[in-house]
């Protein structure tokens, strides 16, 4: 049974990656599209830049059906991407929009 078939969106299954990012414009847009077009939702977004602000830091957690690492693979092969880390694939509560 799904999330939507449960109805129970405070149970989901979370998976935190950290991805390193240029500085770009449209950079965040082309990494969420890869999320998206992977079949994966975004449940938190947290981003900041480094302190040479060439570089965006960004923390986020997605659930999805399919395995995690399609979605790594895809989005090292992102230009704009400089490094992807899979920081947790666990049973996790999600609490007023945050983990």
């Amino acid at each position: 049974m799904s999330l939507k078939e449960s109805g129970d969106m405070n149970a989901v299954a979370g998976n935190s990656l950290v991805v390193q990012c240029k500085n770009e414009s449209a950079a965040l847009e082309r990494l969420l599209r890869v999320v998206r077009f992977r079949g994966f939702s975004v449940l938190s977004f947290n981003a900041r830049l480094d302190t040479s602000n060439k570089f965006l830091h960004v923390e986020l957690s997605v659930t999805g059906e399919r395995p995690l690492h399609l979605l790594e693979n895809q989005l090292v092969k992102n230009y704009d991407i400089t490094s992807v880390e899979v920081v947790s694939t666990s049973d996790a509560m999600l609490q007023g929009g945050r983990l």
